[in-house]
């Protein structure tokens, strides 16, 4: 009897199994029984068809004609949560998949790095969902801190991670019989993002199967509607631009929150490496919203549900559009923000009065006097509006630039000034991609970080091979440090003023 047989044997057995003795043990027979049915969902399969089906009818948004790649949902319980899910879950309805990753956050235990379940299956009150054992295999394999455990997915009477078992019933539903591979991140941080990212694409493209990506995450949590509102428009913006770098930056830089943020730029991030050009939001709920009696409007949650598409218009890198106006407008503040910072008075007060100078883009601000560098600095993600963000680098590139001694006043009349726009960044598993002079690059190794501006490659005659090699000891670190396993290598482009 081959493997093969055994595990359908096991399957066909298992699904045997009277509910009530799966959820005497958290994990019996390699099958997880319901942690939260009864209390986030119905535990009566009835019951809990009947709402599944109330959520999907409900669900307002078209139908995406564009290949569905992933998806975010989000996990609360179902009366909070449930319609928002339904917009996501409709869209699946029709669509064909050969096997679904579902990652989630883990919300009572930390570990480092993702945890892969080891086991044969799921259990809801609908039934079992099986695991593709093959597929999680190459999940589980070859990346650092991602592997098989049943860390995050294991529960006992004081903690019972919910975040992939909620999304199980909708599955259920509108993708019957298709396999899961589940997958619970214990750390979220760029490092094991980046890994998933990997292991996740690298899976997938080795299974040969059309997976589905699904990101199992919740908003804000307990704010008053209104702030909750702005926060998580705020991440709603950066994931509809497909900026998953500013996410990041943003949530684990604790100002946006996001219980799977790391999940969602997991999804996203293997998801553009399969071929996805876009991210779609479909609708946006708070706990306010849907479930005004149960809910205070001081400690609401935010729910999000979302597509990420391949075959829809590219997100791209996103670049503003500046009239000569703008731009000559910017390159004043910088020399004013300049000027003044130096000569220790207050700068005067600008305002974003046009919509160039009030959009949000990470900047850069180079002085240079007689052609040699005298300062540059930046932010490679948005502080407030492009105007704020000029003005709050420009004095930081005058006297804050370690490299060299603070700018002088007597220095002034022979300074000259460019401001760059940045795009998105995008990250990069293929150095061939880049191109010296229109591209950007930015390193990141663990904490340690190196970036050049599109021009630095061309002012300097590099080639792609030699940019990448002088990233490393920018970031102080050696030449060959793009080529780290554990290095993160980016591209953007970028609107250059001088």
């Amino acid at each position: 009897m081959n493997r093969l047989h055994v595990l359908l044997l096991s399957l066909l057995w298992l699904a045997s199994i009277p509910q009530r003795l799966l959820a005497q043990n958290s994990i019996q027979h390699g099958v997880r029984s319901p942690a939260v049915a009864g209390s986030f969902y119905p535990a009566n399969p009835d019951t809990l068809r009947r709402w599944v089906g109330e959520f999907l009818r409900a669900a307002t948004a078209k139908p995406a004609g564009e290949e569905i790649v992933g998806v975010v949902a989000p996990h609360a319980g179902y009366p909070y949560s449930g319609w928002v899910a339904g917009e996501t879950y409709r869209q699946l309805q029709g669509k064909k998949f050969d096997a679904i990753i579902i990652i989630s956050p883990s919300h009572y235990r930390y570990f480092y790095g993702a945890s892969v379940f080891n086991g044969l299956g799921y259990a809801t009150p609908l039934g079992i969902v099986r695991v593709d054992t093959a597929l999680a295999r190459l999940v589980a394999t070859g990346q650092k801190n991602v592997g098989f455990s049943e860390i995050g997915h294991a529960w006992d009477s004081t903690s019972r991670e919910h975040s992939i078992e909620v999304q199980l019933p909708f599955l259920q539903i509108v993708q019957p019989g298709v396999p899961i591979v589940p997958v619970v991140m214990g750390s979220q941080d760029f490092p094991t993002v980046d890994r998933l990212m990997r292991a996740v694409a690298n899976a997938v493209r080795a299974s040969r199967k059309r997976v589905l990506l699904v990101a199992s995450s919740d908003l804000s949590h307990y704010h008053r509607h209104d702030t909750a509102t702005a926060l998580d428009s705020s991440l709603i913006g950066a994931f509809s631009r497909f900026d998953y770098h500013l996410m990041g930056m943003r949530l684990f830089g604790k100002q946006w929150e996001a219980c799977g943020g790391g999940p969602v730029m997991a999804v996203m991030m293997a998801a553009e490496q399969l071929g996805a050009t876009a991210a779609r939001p479909l609708r946006y709920m708070n706990s306010s919203n849907v479930a005004a009696g149960a809910s205070r409007p001081d400690r609401v949650v935010g729910y999000l549900s979302g597509l990420i598409l391949k075959g829809s218009a590219s997100a791209g890198f996103l670049l503003p559009t500046l009239t000569d106006a703008e731009r000559a407008g910017l390159l004043k503040v910088a020399r004013s923000m300049v000027e003044t910072s130096v000569n220790g008075v207050a700068p005067p007060t600008y305002r974003p009065l046009t919509a160039g100078l009030a959009a949000e883009y990470p900047a850069f601000v180079t002085i240079t006097k007689r052609k040699a560098l005298r300062g540059c600095i930046g932010y490679v993600i948005p502080d407030g509006s492009l105007l704020a963000t000029v003005q709050r680098v420009a004095p930081m590139a005058a006297l804050k630039d370690s490299r060299f001694q603070p700018i002088t006043p007597a220095e002034l009349p022979e300074l000259e000034y460019e401001v760059t726009v940045l795009s998105r960044f995008r990250r990069v598993m293929d150095t061939a991609e880049i191109e010296p002079g229109r591209d950007g690059v930015y390193l990141r190794v663990g904490t340690t970080t190196g970036l050049f501006l599109p021009q630095v490659a061309t002012e300097q005659g590099w080639d792609r091979t030699t940019l990448l090699r002088q990233l490393g000891p920018k970031a102080g670190l050696d030449t060959e440090a793009y080529r780290r396993e554990d290095a993160e290598l980016y591209r953007f482009e970028a609107v250059k003023i001088e």
